[in-house]
């Protein structure tokens, strides 16, 4: 089994959260009044300053700890999965496999569609499960803590 690289990157989730929403260096430069250079630059940095996570996350409307907490190598493995989900439902959906009922190969697919959960939303999924798994590990520490002392 491959381990997966836990390192955070907060470069690179501004980055991927620019892409993502189809925005261009040139455009990020304009709206933080500074050069694309320096919006390279940033992308590139491992950790960014709080003020900077606050102007990218209020500007790009998205939650602090999705840049805060991005992981590149669990991205990469989300969009290696998308991209098996979405090559799976488009050979559901090719119609020269599908039967006169509208399922394939006799079983019908109506709840097979190319409404995959957006990425953003399996994002903030990991992000809570990660919260609330720090949050047992805090709790169970404070207990073994209290064991120690009796």
């Amino acid at each position: 089994m491959n381990k997966i690289d836990f390192t955070v990157h907060h470069g690179k989730g501004f980055r991927y959260f620019r892409e993502d929403l189809g925005l261009s260096t040139e455009q990020m430069a304009k709206v933080f009044m500074t050069t694309e250079k320096e919006i390279k630059d940033l992308e590139e940095k491992p950790k960014l300053t709080d003020e900077w996570l606050d102007l990218i996350t209020e500007t790009m409307h998205i939650p602090k700890n999705a840049i805060r907490c991005f992981m590149p190598a669990i991205m990469d493995k989300l969009k290696e999965n998308t991209t098996i989900i979405n090559n799976n439902e488009n050979t559901f959906n090719d119609e020269s496999s599908m039967n006169s009922e509208g399922g394939v190969n006799g079983v019908n697919n109506g709840g097979i569609t190319n409404e995959a959960a957006s990425l953003h939303k399996v994002i903030e999924m990991f992000y809570d499960t990660t919260k609330e798994l720090k949050d047992t590990i805090t709790a169970l520490q404070a207990q073994i803590n209290d064991l120690k002392k009796k």
